[in-house]
């Protein structure tokens, strides 16, 4: 493969524009004065408080934070199964499910399960869950279930 050499004006320029560059070291950006400013103020600070604390019988002010989130019993996502097996383990239940109760509670945590990542296809196992739940909803005699045994013998 051929290159063609620059022209002498344009080499010129190129090497003129090397020259000038200041390859000198250069200061950091951020000025540090600010930072331990800062860090003086906050160990007064803590002088301060310390000797309110001291004045007011040493006992320190307490801080209790309190949330509703604290008794929050879900799993984070990290520790969850893959969706794979959850949606796996929906279609096992819903292919013996016996009520309409027990289907809605299965379709919202399908849907909770396709929610659990961005992906916007369904997989695999989202479609036997697919087939399973049509499959209950389109045969109505499996919900129905006998009061009481009549024995014929």
């Amino acid at each position: 493969m051929r290159v063609l050499a620059l022209p002498h004006d344009e080499m010129a320029g190129i090497l003129n524009g090397l020259m000038n560059l200041n390859l000198e070291p250069q200061h950091v950006l951020g000025d540090r004065t600010n930072v331990q400013n800062a860090m003086q103020k906050a160990k007064e600070d803590a002088k301060i408080e310390s000797q309110k604390n001291a004045d007011s019988g040493g006992r320190a002010n307490v801080i209790v934070v309190a949330s509703h989130s604290d008794n929050n019993d879900t799993v984070p996502v990290r520790f969850q199964p893959p969706k794979a097996v959850r949606l796996g383990d929906l279609s096992r239940k819903a292919s013996t499910a016996s009520d309409d109760q027990t289907l809605a509670r299965l379709v919202k945590e399908f849907v909770e399960v396709l929610r659990m990542n961005s992906s916007r296809t369904l997989t695999k196992e989202a479609f036997v869950f697919l087939d399973v739940l049509y499959k209950q909803l389109d045969d109505p005699s499996v919900f129905i279930q006998p009061a009481r045994f009549v024995n014929l013998v």
